[in-house]
């Protein structure tokens, strides 16, 4: 039943009230004429009148016209079916795919209901629709099921359909996201599982878990453990090999029993630093239901064994003493130390002027040096080998240094020359906001505790009041003087200050007496935490050649699944390390049989994003440009791989206890082979009513206001003509 309505803006009495005012209005306007005309004519202006005047009136009051109208819908039964690579497994020689499609190719599905309508979706780790007579087309090959995340998608998707009831077609494998069970309760709808298979003995070995370092040093050991998991193969001894490439590098072997996991160790001892890709593997036993879980591949960046650190210092002290044997307790550094003479030399001897000796340090200390009075003999033999070599530098103050003689190796320090002496002054740390996220000053994870473990860290000695730092370096801490009236030049004064140019990194120190937040802590009753790990994070940080890319593109992984979404993520900076935006970066990925092309995308602050989709198992190599302005930034090139192996395959026997869960717990029901016949009787549910209407504004029309001016113009005519005044 259809209905008409039109309201007004305000009363519609006083609409009525104005009608007949205006109407009255004009034919009192035109019941005398000067010069009188004839009646008809006076008809056609009076009529003219009221109805430019009617117009407005109707424009001011704004009507607006509702149209509405009830009408059945029927309800909707939303069909899911389950395109994860766990369905294409057999139970009792048949596939659960095939299961499924003899399911939906029943008389109910292909006849349809008077009663209600079906709409088709495909899960996995999302919802897709799909068209019913093109069943074929769906490829039971996706990597992970995530029923929670495509029952959201599919309320969102019909948030104003009359979904009444949900047939879900799944081996009740269901391995990603959150627990479906509490999120199919709060849904309200009842969820109708149906048989795909039957619950057979598998056999089958799946290596579950896979656990060891990501990173490691050179010629150290490395732990690998693994998990086993085997059914069908009872009180069985099955072999474990770790592979780097083909050669078997460790082999155990475990026994295995029925759905009881059993954990084995191997070991490995990398030799050579670099990224290095090693597979566990179990072998084909007889009758195993699929070969793909039984192998799995993992990454380990291994970095040199030792770093050597040339660690100069201007005099012997607390300081020198404390940082060394902190350096020496490391087992990864190799710390030559040359402590200074006074004027000149070495007690260790002569300091060696060939270049080519200074080429097996990876990163150089300076410690109260050098200092003044000394020769610069030295630090000219420094600044000639930095100019060929991207050797990083920790600088740390001291009370004696000639800064003067420092200034030559300005290019590679944080802080802009000259830099005067200042009467000693005490100065406590203070976390600045780079700092609190910096690797070199994060000493805890979480941000609150980091800062109150810097919040204890006792005052030192400072003796410069006008450091300025260098465009682009970044202040970690800051020094506040304990002396509150103490008057300075700088604002912030750095204590701690880091500086990336290109490829050099440097690190300065502008307090000393350090030793202080070593021994002083422990006088209190706590460690010196801060202390060792701030000097750890400061030389790894310094030889960490990765972050000093102008350019940078990685993957979001190193091992993925078949048929898992391969994310890369873009840096691009300039030479001062502030990051750019609108930069154009293209990336190509090669495998064995196949390149891609893809461009990523800005997402703002320097960064850039692409994925690419679905790539086939094997080793990938990738090399990214990134130009700017019709300039080149830089490049960046790496690898990864996509294993055979399938999230689906870690559980291979059907869940039938989930899905008769989800089913009462949704107010469904199971359905097997026995109870199909009942399932149309099961999905009917009564036809709803619905109003709608719809709406038109019919006094915000151009065409209104046209009629107005030309009933108004007409009139003026028709009286000009006439002489009427």
């Amino acid at each position: 039943m259809e209905e008409f309505n039109l309201k007004f803006y305000g009363s519609t009495l006083l609409f009525l009230l104005f009608i007949f005012c205006l109407l009255g209005f004009s034919i009192y306007v035109y019941r005398q004429t000067n010069p009188p005309v004839p009646r008809w004519l006076k008809n056609v202006l009076t009529f003219l009148r009221v109805t430019a005047l009617l117009l407005i009136l109707f424009i001011l009051f704004e009507p607006i016209l509702k149209l509405s109208w009830e009408r059945i819908e029927k309800p909707t039964i939303a069909v899911m079916l389950d395109n994860s690579a766990s369905m294409t497994l057999e139970d009792d020689g048949k596939s659960r795919s095939e299961n499924a499609k003899a399911v939906l190719n029943s008389v109910l599905f292909q006849n349809g209901s008077g009663d209600f309508n079906f709409s088709y979706y495909q899960f996995s780790n999302r919802l897709e629709p799909f068209v019913f007579n093109q069943l074929d087309s769906v490829n039971f090959q996706s990597d992970g099921t995530d029923l929670a995340t495509a029952l959201k998608l599919l309320q969102e998707q019909n948030i104003n359909q009359y979904l009444t009831g949900i047939i879900l077609l799944s081996d009740g494998i269901n391995n990603l996201g959150e627990n479906p069970l509490r999120y199919a309760e709060e849904l309200n709808i009842p969820i109708y599982p149906v048989s795909v298979g039957k619950v057979v003995e598998q056999n089958d070995v799946v290596i579950s878990k896979l656990m060891t370092n990501q990173i490691t040093y050179a010629n150290n050991e490395v732990p690998v453990d693994v998990t086993i998991k085997a059914s069908g193969y009872p009180d069985k001894k099955i072999k474990v090999d770790l592979l780097k490439n083909s050669q078997i590098i460790d082999s155990k072997y475990v026994e295995v029993s029925d759905e009881l996991e059993a954990q084995i160790r191997l070991k490995f001892t990398p030799t050579e630093p670099g990224f290095q890709k090693y597979r566990v593997q179990t072998p084909v036993l007889e009758n195993e239901l699929t070969v793909k879980n039984n192998q799995k591949s993992f990454y380990v960046k291994v970095l040199k064994s030792r770093m050597k650190i040339l660690y100069l210092t201007g005099a012997p002290g607390a300081d020198f003493y404390f940082i060394k044997r902190i350096l020496k307790a490391e087992k990864n550094f190799e710390t030559d130390s040359w402590v200074a003479k006074k004027n000149q030399g070495f007690y260790q001897g002569n300091f060696p002027t060939d270049l080519n000796k200074l080429k097996d340090y990876d990163c150089i200390i300076l410690q109260n040096f050098p200092p003044k009075k000394y020769s610069t003999r030295v630090i000219s033999t420094l600044k000639n080998f930095l100019k060929s070599e991207q050797i990083p530098i920790l600088f740390i103050a001291g009370n004696n240094i000639n800064y003067q003689a420092l200034s030559q190796l300005a290019d590679y320090l944080p802080i802009i020359f000259p830099v005067h002496d200042f009467n000693e002054f005490m100065v406590e740390p203070v976390l600045t906001v780079k700092g609190r996220i910096h690797p070199v000053t994060r000493i805890e994870d979480d941000e609150f505790e980091n800062q109150a473990l810097w919040q204890d860290i006792p005052p030192i000695f400072y003796s410069t009041q006008n450091i300025r730092i260098y465009p682009g370096a970044e202040i970690l801490l800051a020094a506040e003087p304990i002396q509150k009236n103490f008057r300075l030049t700088n604002k912030t004064l750095p204590l701690v200050v880091s500086k990336k140019f290109g490829n050099h990194k440097s690190l300065m120190i502008s307090g000393y007496e350090i030793w202080r937040w070593d021994l002083m802590l422990w006088g209190i009753g706590k460690s010196n935490q801060v202390f060792k790990q701030f000097l750890s994070n400061s030389i790894r940080w310094l030889i960490n050649k990765e972050d000093s890319k102008t350019v940078r593109i990685y993957p979001d992984d190193e091992i993925y699944r078949n048929g898992q979404q391969v994310t890369f993520t873009g840096e691009v900076y300039n030479k001062n390390y502030s990051p750019i935006d609108g930069a154009e970066v293209k990336l190509k990925v090669s495998g064995k049989n196949q390149g891609y092309e893809i461009s990523l995308s800005g997402i703002g602050d320097g960064k850039y994003e692409g994925t690419l989709h679905a790539l086939e198992g094997g080793d990938y190599k990738y090399e990214g440009v990134a130009h700017y302005k019709n300039m080149e930034m830089g490049s960046d090139k790496g690898q990864f791989s996509v294993e055979d192996f399938n999230l689906e395959y870690l559980q291979t026997r059907i869940n039938e206890n989930f899905l008769s869960e989800l089913a009462l717990k949704t107010g469904g029901q199971f359905i097997t082979d026995s109870s199909f016949t009942s399932l149309e009787t099961l999905l009917k549910s009564p036809a709803r009513n619905i109003l709608e209407s719809r709406e038109w504004q019919l006094w915000n029309k151009l065409l209104l206001l046209i009629a107005v001016i030309l009933f108004l113009s007409l009139e003026w005519f028709i009286r000009k003509r006439s002489g009427m005044l």
